[in-house]
C-alpha cells in the first residue's frame, strides 16, 4: 500500500487516469517543496525557525489531497488543496506583515494551479479573492494592525520562499502544457475519427448506388402495414413503367391503382402473411406502366425487424 503512494493511480478511465496523474504529480512537488522550505529555513535563517509553523498544516492538507486522489474525488482534491494552499498562504501573509511579506506572491500559485485543475472561472474567482485581501491587508497595516513586514522581507527569506514558487510553477506550467498537448491528441484523434467516418459514409454512398442505382432491378420499400404504403424507390422503376419515382411514392397507394384487377387478392394476401409471420415471399404479379401495358413482374420482398422484432419495414426487389 505505502509503494503504491509513489506512483499515481490508473483508473479505468483514461481521461481520468492522466487528470489524476497531473494532480498527483503537483502535490508531490507541492510536498517536496515544502519540505525543502521547512529544512531551509531551520540551517539558513535558525532565528527564525519558529514560522515553519505556519507551513504544517500544508502536510495533512496534502495527505488527504492524496488519499482522495487514489479515490477517485479528483475535483474534490483540486478544491480542497488549491483553496487549503490559499488559506495557509494568506494567513502566513497577514501575519507576517502583509502583502509585502513573501507569502502574498504565492498566492499566484494558488491562481495559476485554480486555473489548470478547476478552470478559469475558478482562477478568476482566486484571483479576485486575493485582489480583496491584499486590499484589506493593506488598510490594517495602514492602522497599525500588522507586524512590520521588514522582518520578513531581507534577501534571504525573499530568496527561499522565490524559489519555492519557482519550483511550484514549474510544475503546474508542466502540468498545462501536458494537458494541452493532451487536448490536441484527442483533438487530432476525433479528427482521424471523423475523417474515417466520412470516408465510410463515402464508401457506403458507393455501394448504395452501385447495389440500388446502378444496376437494372427495381429497389423498393414500403412501410410495414396493411397495403404496404410506399416508402422508396429506386429510379430504375420510371424505365420500367414510365412512372418517377417521385410519381410512384408520391401517394403512398399509388401502386395498388397499378396492380391488375385478377392480381389484388393474392398480392395483398402476400403481403398480410409476411406482416403476421415475418416470412420472405415471391410474387409474380402485374402492374400497368404509364402507357397503359400490362408488365409482368418478378416481385420478391421480406419483411425488416429491429432487434426488439419490432416491424420495421418491407423491402424487396423485382
Amino acid at each position: 500500500m505505502l509503494r503504491k503512494l509513489f506512483y499515481p493511480p490508473i483508473f479505468e478511465d483514461q481521461e481520468q487516469t492522466y487528470l489524476a496523474g497531473q494532480l498527483w504529480w503537483v502535490v508531490i512537488v507541492m510536498l517536496i517543496a515544502t519540505t525543502a522550505y521547512l529544512i531551509a529555513w531551520v540551517l539558513i535563517v535558525p532565528e527564525k525557525s519558529t514560522r515553519i509553523v505556519l507551513a504544517l498544516p500544508l502536510y495533512p492538507l496534502f495527505a488527504v489531497g492524496l488519499y482522495l486522489i487514489y479515490k477517485g474525488k479528483l475535483k474534490i482534491t483540486s478544491a480542497l488543496v488549491v483553496g487549503g494552499i490559499w488559506l495557509v498562504l494568506f494567513t502566513a501573509t497577514a501575519l507576517s506583515g502583509g502583502v509585502l511579506a513573501p507569502g502574498y506572491s504565492g498566492l499566484f500559485i494558488t491562481i495559476l494551479a485554480a486555473g489548470i485543475f478547476m478552470g478559469r472561472n475558478w482562477a478568476i474567482v482566486f484571483a479576485i479573492l486575493s485582489v480583496v485581501s491584499g486590499g484589506v491587508l493593506i488598510y490594517f497595516d495602514n492602522q497599525g494592525m500588522l507586524t512590520s513586514a521588514s522582518i520578513y522581507t531581507d534577501p534571504i527569506t525573499m530568496w527561499i520562499a522565490q524559489s519555492v514558487y519557482f519550483f511550484i510553477a514549474v510544475a503546474l506550467l508542466n502540468s498545462a502544457t501536458l494537458t494541452i498537448s493532451n487536448a490536441l491528441l484527442r483533438a487530432k484523434h476525433e479528427l482521424e475519427e471523423r475523417q474515417n467516418a466520412e470516408k465510410q459514409l463515402r464508401e457506403a454512398e458507393l455501394l448504395y448506388r452501385t447495389l440500388v442505382e446502378d444496376t437494372s432491378v427495381v429497389t423498393y420499400r414500403d412501410a410495414a402495414a396493411e397495403g404496404a404504403p410506399s416508402m422508396f424507390i429506386s429510379k430504375q422503376i420510371e424505365k420500367m413503367l414510365g412512372y418517377t419515382p417521385e410519381e410512384f411514392s408520391g401517394t403512398p397507394d399509388f401502386w395498388l391503382t397499378l396492380l391488375h384487377p385478377d392480381d389484388v387478392d393474392g398480392v395483398l394476401e402476400s403481403i398480410r402473411d409476411t406482416l403476421a409471420n415475418g416470412n420472405g415471399m415471391t410474387h409474380e404479379y402485374r402492374l400497368k406502366s404509364k402507357n397503359g401495358e400490362w408488365v409482368w413482374i418478378r416481385d420478391e420482398f421480406a419483411l425488416i425487424k429491429d432487434e426488439n422484432e419490432k416491424p420495421l419495414f418491407i423491402q424487396g426487389v423485382f
